[in-house]
Parts: C-alpha cells; structure tokens; sequence
C-alpha cells in the first residue's frame, strides 16, 4: 500500500470514527492523526529523494 493509500485511509476511518458532529473525538483519533501527519511529511521526502535519482 502507497502512502497516499494509507493516508487516505486513515483520514476516512477519522472522519468515521468522529462522527459528523464530533463526538468520536478521542486518543485514538488523535494517535491516528498524529500517524496520518507523519505520512504527509514522508511524501515530499520520498519525492525528493525520487527527482534526485532521475537527474
């Protein structure tokens, strides 16, 4: 699975586990958070590290 898989996934089972109204909101939402932050900052990195190896 990509990263932009496991982020997408992640920020649909968030917004499943919150709710519409919010009231989901707990640790766990917040550790998944927290993770789906972390693989948003590893994209661009990857990406870089990508565009060097092509030149």
């Amino acid at each position: 699975m990509s990263l932009f898989d496991k982020h997408n996934k992640l920020d649909h089972e968030i917004a499943r586990k919150e709710g519409s109204d919010g009231r989901g909101y707990n640790a766990e939402v917040v550790r998944m958070k927290k993770q789906k932050l972390q693989l948003k900052d590893e994209m661009p990195k990857i990406l870089q590290h990508e565009s060097v190896k092509e030149v």
